[in-house]
C-alpha cells in the first residue's frame, strides 16, 4: 500500500489522510446549527465529512489505476477511480441515515464531474468488479473493506435510491448540504494535490482605516461630496449581525461603493472575506481599481477580480499555482458578477468556495439588474445562505421587490432621493425609428453634452450615423473590443456626443448634461439617469425617454427585456410628462410592485428544481439567454499579436497540467481584444484556434470598424450586451 500513489508526487495515503485532515478542519471552522439547518447533528456530519473524504480516491488504489499513473494504456472504464470511490464510501457508511448515504456516495461520484445524473446512473457491475479483485489487501483492510460483498453492496445501493426517488423527503436544505459538503471535499483535494502539507498562504487584513483614510483624501468639496459623507456616516453608525440580510437603497452618484466597503469593515476579521456582485464585467475593473486605490494594494490576496476575463497578477512564487488560488477565492475581497457569482451556487457544477459563504459579506451591488423570472430561486438561495451566516447586503438605486423584508440601513432613504433632485425627466410620444433619428438630431442643435443609450447594437450604429459629424462624438458597444471600449470610458469628457448601449447604464462614472434614451424597464431608466449631471456639474439635467419601433412596428426594448418588462414601464410612464428625480424612488416602487403582482418570479421553475433536487433543471439556470455566439481574438495592435502567438504555441504543444494554466493565463491576457457575435452557419472565416475566429492585422479593416467595432456580415439585427 505503501507505493500506491494518487499524484505521480503524492503517495495515496498521504494524499487520503491530507484530504481527510483539510476537510476536516474546514468542518470544524463552521460556527453552525448543523440540526437546525440540515436536520442531522454535527456529530453525525462529522463522520459522514471524514468518510466522504477518507473514500474519496480509494479507487485509486487499483492496479489499473496505478498501471494509468506510470504512463501505461489502460482503458478508461477501468481506470476511472471516482465510482468505485463512492461504492466504498457507501459500503462504509451503514451507520449513516440513508439520505446521506446516498448525497456522500453523489459527492465522491461526482468529485470531478457534474450532478447531470444525480441518483440515476446504474454503475457497471464487471467493471467494478475487476477492480475490487484488484485492490491490494492491506487497502481493504485499512479502509474497513475486507468484507464487502460488492454484488450485495450494488444492490443494497439499488434500493436505496429508488426508495428515496419514490418517497424520500427532499427540501432545500438537501441542495445546500450537498454543495457545502461537496465544496469542502474539492477545496480540500485541489488543496492537498499542490500544497501537500503545507498551509495556504495568509490573507492580508481589512483595515477600515483604509477607507476612512481615503474618504478623507476626497474630501467635501461641494455639495454632493457633504451628502456622500452624511451617507456614508449612516452607513459607519449601523450596528449589524452576521447573517441578516440588509439594503442600502440610496440614489446614484450618492458613493454607495464606499458606502458598501464601510458596511464589510463591520465583520472585518481573519475568517471573514467580501464578496462585491456587479451586473456587468465592464464595471468590475473599475470598482477593482477603485478597491486598490482606497486599500492601497494591487496584491490579489487582498482583491481579485472574479470573472472569465480577468487577469489577476500574482508574484512568481504562486505563478504555478494561481489558477488554484483564483478558483479558491482565496482572497480577502472577491470582485465578480451577478452570473459568475449566482450561476456558480444554483448550479449542478461543483463549488470549491462555498464553504467560505457562512463567514462571507456579501454586497449584490445593483441587484435589481437580476431578471425578475429567477427572483425565487435567487431569493430562497440568498435567505437559506443568510441562515448559514452569511451577512447580505442588497445595494441599489432601484430596490425591486426582491427580499422586501431586508433590514434598511438607511433611516430615510427617501431623503437622500429628494436632496439629490439633479435631474428631470421628460417623457416623449412613442415613435418609429426614423422620427426618433430626427428627433435626436433637432434635440441635439441647442449644443448640450448628450449621451444617448439605445437597446440594441444595430440601433445603436445607425444612430451614430444620423449624429456623427455633430460635434466630438464617440460610440459603445459590446462589438467594440473591452480594451478600446475602456479606453473610450477613461476619456469620455473629451465628447459632445456619446451613442452607446447599455454598457454605461450601471456602475460606470460618467456624467452629461443630457440624457436620451429608448424606453426600458424603470429601473433601467432611472440606471441611465444616473449618468445625467451626477455631480450636480449643472442646475437641473435632463433625460429624455421615448418609446422607439422598428421597421416591423416592434420596440426594439422588447427583443431585449422582453414584452412584459416593456409593456409594464410604457403603462407606468404613460401617466406622466415629466417627473423630477426626487420622484424616483416612488415610480420604481410602482413599477416593481406591478412586475411582483403580474409577473411570474419563478417561470423558469429554478426554485422548484432547488427544493426537490431536480438537477438537469437546475443547471438550465442562466441569468443570460444563452445566445449561439462565436467569440473573435481582434489582434488590433503588437502586444495582441504577442499574446496570441504564445497561445497559438501553447495551445499546439501536448497538453499537460502546466500547460493547461499557461493556456488559461494567457487567454485571461488575451480577453480585453476578445468580442462575441452570432454568425451565418456558413460563413467562412479567417483562421480558428480553440472555438474562437483570428482577426488578425492583414485584414483587420475587412473585420474590424475602428470606431464601431466588430463587422460580421448576416450577424443578426439584435446582439444583447
Amino acid at each position: 500500500m505503501d507505493v500506491m500513489r494518487s499524484h505521480p508526487d503524492r503517495k495515496l495515503v498521504d494524499h487520503l489522510n491530507g484530504v481527510k485532515k483539510r476537510s476536516l478542519e474546514k468542518f470544524y471552522s463552521l460556527d453552525l446549527s448543523w440540526k437546525e439547518l440540515f436536520g442531522y447533528g454535527k456529530d453525525v456530519l462529522e463522520k459522514f465529512i471524514l468518510l466522504v473524504s477518507e473514500s474519496h480516491d480509494i479507487g485509486k488504489g487499483t492496479v489499473y489505476f496505478q498501471d494509468y499513473l506510470n504512463g501505461e494504456k489502460v482503458n478508461k472504464s477501468l481506470r476511472n477511480h471516482a465510482l468505485f470511490s463512492a461504492v466504498a464510501f457507501f459500503h462504509r457508511s451503514k451507520e449513516l441515515p440513508e439520505k446521506l448515504r446516498l448525497f456522500g456516495f453523489e459527492i465522491v461520484r461526482k468529485h470531478h464531474g457534474r450532478f447531470d445524473d444525480f441518483l440515476e446512473s446504474d454503475p457497471n457491475k464487471d467493471v467494478l468488479k475487476k477492480q475490487f479483485e484488484s485492490l491490494p489487501f492491506d487497502l481493504l483492510e485499512v479502509y474497513n473493506l475486507v468484507d464487502m460483498d460488492l454484488s450485495d453492496t450494488i444492490e443494497e445501493l439499488r434500493k436505496t435510491k429508488s426508495k428515496f426517488a419514490l418517497l424520500g423527503e427532499k427540501s432545500l436544505s438537501d441542495y445546500f448540504l450537498i454543495h457545502l459538503f461537496m465544496s469542502i471535499l474539492v477545496s480540500s483535494d485541489r488543496e492537498d494535490v499542490v500544497f501537500k502539507d503545507e498551509t495556504l498562504p495568509p490573507l492580508p487584513s481589512y483595515e477600515k482605516e483604509k477607507i476612512l483614510a481615503y474618504r478623507e483624501r476626497l474630501g467635501k468639496k461641494n455639495q454632493i461630496d457633504r451628502l456622500r459623507w452624511e451617507f456614508q456616516e449612516e452607513v459607519l453608525r449601523f450596528q449589524p449581525e452576521r447573517g441578516k440580510i440588509y439594503s442600502i437603497t440610496a440614489p446614484t452618484g450618492i458613493g454607495k461603493t464606499l458606502g458598501n466597503l464601510l458596511f464589510a469593515s463591520h465583520f472585518a476579521d481573519d475568517d471573514t472575506i467580501v464578496i462585491y456582485a456587479l451586473p456587468f464585467i465592464n464595471i468590475i475593473e473599475q470598482t477593482v481599481e477603485k478597491i486598490r486605490e482606497m486599500f492601497e494594494t494591487d496584491d490579489p490576496f487582498f482583491v481579485l477580480p472574479f470573472h472569465h476575463l480577468s487577469n489577476p497578477e500574482y508574484s512568481s512564487k504562486y505563478e504555478e499555482v494561481e489558477d488554484l488560488l483564483i478558483n479558491l477565492w482565496h482572497s480577502r475581497v472577491v470582485v465578480t458578477t451577478f452570473v459568475s457569482l449566482l450561476e456558480s451556487i444554483i448550479t449542478l457544477r461543483k463549488i470549491p468556495f462555498f464553504y467560505k459563504l457562512p463567514k462571507a459579506v456579501l454586497i449584490l451591488d445593483e441587484v435589481q439588474a437580476i431578471p425578475h423570472e429567477y427572483w425565487s430561486a435567487v431569493e430562497k438561495t440568498i435567505r437559506f445562505l443568510s441562515k448559514m451566516g452569511t451577512t447580505v447586503v442588497l445595494s441599489t438605486a432601484t430596490k425591486p421587490s426582491l427580499l422586501k423584508d431586508a433590514q434598511e440601513v438607511v433611516f430615510d432613504k427617501k431623503i437622500y432621493f429628494s436632496r439629490l433632485n439633479r435631474t428631470i425627466l421628460k417623457i416623449e410620444r412613442e415613435m418609429s425609428f426614423e422620427e426618433y433619428k430626427q428627433f435626436i438630431k433637432d434635440t441635439l442643435k441647442d449644443g448640450k453634452r448628450t449621451l444617448i443609450i439605445t437597446n440594441t447594437i444595430k440601433e445603436a450604429e445607425e444612430i451614430y450615423d444620423t449624429v456623427e459629424g455633430i460635434g466630438k462624438v464617440c460610440f459603445l458597444s459590446s462589438r467594440v473590443i473591452p480594451k478600446h471600449r475602456m479606453e473610450i470610458v477613461s476619456k469620455i469628457n473629451e465628447y459632445d456626443i456619446c451613442v452607446t448601449t447599455q454598457v454605461v447604464e450601471a456602475g460606470v462614472d460618467i456624467s452629461f448634461e443630457r440624457v436620451i434614451r429608448d424606453i426600458a424597464p424603470v429601473d433601467s431608466i432611472v440606471q441611465a439617469a444616473g449618468r445625467c449631471n451626477r455631480h450636480f456639474e449643472t442646475k437641473k439635467g435632463e433625460v429624455i425617454v421615448a418609446p422607439v419601433k422598428d421597421k416591423r412596428n416592434v420596440l426594439f426594448s422588447s427583443y431585449v427585456y422582453g414584452r412584459f418588462l416593456t409593456d409594464t414601464a410604457k403603462k407606468i410612464l404613460e401617466n406622466y410628462e415629466t417627473l423630477e428625480e426626487s420622484e424616483f424612488f416612488e415610480l420604481v416602487e410602482r413599477f416593481f410592485d406591478h412586475v411582483n403582482r403580474f409577473g411570474n418570479p419563478d417561470a423558469k421553475k429554478i426554485g422548484e428544481a432547488l427544493e426537490i433536487l431536480n438537477f438537469a433543471k437546475i443547471g438550465q439556470f442562466s441569468l443570460i439567454t444563452p445566445e449561439p455566439t462565436v467569440p473573435f481574438v481582434v489582434l488590433v495592435d503588437e502586444e495582441s499579436e504577442r499574446v496570441f502567438e504564445e497561445f497559438q504555441k501553447f495551445f499546439d504543444k501536448k497538453r499537460t497540467r502546466e500547460s493547461f494554466s499557461i493556456l488559461k493565463k494567457l487567454f485571461r491576457e488575451l480577453s480585453p481584444y476578445i468580442v462575441s457575435a452570432r454568425v451565418k452557419k456558413d460563413a467562412v472565416y479567417p483562421e480558428t484556434i480553440a472555438g474562437m475566429v483570428v482577426i488578425p492585422r492583414n485584414v483587420l479593416d475587412n473585420w474590424y470598424h475602428p470606431i464601431k467595432g466588430l463587422r460580421v456580415e448576416g450577424s443578426g439585427e439584435v446582439i444583447v450586451i
